[in-house]
């Protein structure tokens, strides 16, 4: 099985530290901002990491199957949200990011995930 399969990615300039397959937003002004919105809405899943004070394009993948971070235990199949941090975990409350198409034991483990 693929673990990516890129399908809608846009880039962004970045705005904060942005850590690659964790979940980012991206801001009225236009940036890419790490971490999650209101409802645990993300606007995709950085492909690249970038420091604070160095600005780049950051690819974003919105669309498509990525790498992402589990931020907890995490079934095959489940369906996962973002946590405060950008982490994956399963849907609790939040809204729905996509499914885990592979598990995690633990927090720290890259599964991949189908983005919706």
């Amino acid at each position: 099985m693929a673990y990516e399969i890129p399908g809608f990615v846009y880039n962004a300039p970045n705005d904060g530290a942005i850590i690659q397959f964790r979940a980012v937003t991206l801001g009225p002004d236009g940036l890419v901002a790490p971490g999650v919105l209101a409802a645990h809405r993300i606007d995709g899943v950085a492909q690249m990491s970038a420091a604070a004070t160095q600005v780049e394009a950051i690819r974003v993948m919105k669309k498509g199957i990525t790498f992402a971070r589990a931020g907890a235990a995490i079934a095959a199949g489940a369906q996962v949200e973002a946590d405060a941090v950008g982490d994956f975990v399963t849907l609790a409350m939040g809204q729905v990011a996509g499914r885990a198409l592979t598990g995690a034991g633990g927090a720290g483990v890259y599964i991949a995930l189908l983005l919706y």
